[in-house]
């Protein structure tokens, strides 16, 4: 697994929320996953732009501060994607996101990580939406 040779700063993120990017093959996976959406009206997202929220909301912000510069554990699973799924949002956007097929492992290593999860969250990548950026696909999904 590439992730060994990066050091955990290099692939989690601590932003206003705490994200995970992407491994090369996990990349790859998403590229081939990008690759299959057929709606014409639909941009991959960057490479740069893939990742997996891990955290977010009050129980990220109120805690955030305590870890940064901390070593955080490394993720000891291998993580693969389920087929690309479209979501409306109520504001009018439209993306396709992949979830992680591993729900529950992430869930437990989050609690692990920092003591706490967003209750309900589904672990998922956006990988395309109508304008390509990022900040424009759907936030939550099911």
């Amino acid at each position: 697994m590439d992730r060994i040779m990066k050091t955990l700063k290099e692939y989690l993120k601590i932003e206003s929320v705490l994200k995970m990017t992407l491994n090369a093959a996990q990349v790859k996976q998403i590229q081939a996953l990008q690759k299959s959406i057929t709606d014409k009206d639909i941009k991959p997202l960057a490479v740069k732009d893939l990742h997996i929220t891990l955290l977010d909301g009050n129980e990220w912000k109120n805690i955030r501060n305590e870890y940064r510069g901390r070593e955080l554990k490394e993720i000891d699973f291998n993580i693969t994607f389920e087929k690309p799924q479209r979501i409306e949002g109520s504001n009018g956007r439209v993306s396709y996101y992949s979830k992680i097929t591993q729900q529950k492992q992430m869930h437990d290593y989050v609690k692990r990580l920092v003591g706490g999860v967003n209750r309900g969250r589904v672990y998922h990548v956006s990988i395309g939406n109508r304008t390509g950026r990022v900040g424009d696909s759907v936030r939550e999904v099911k």
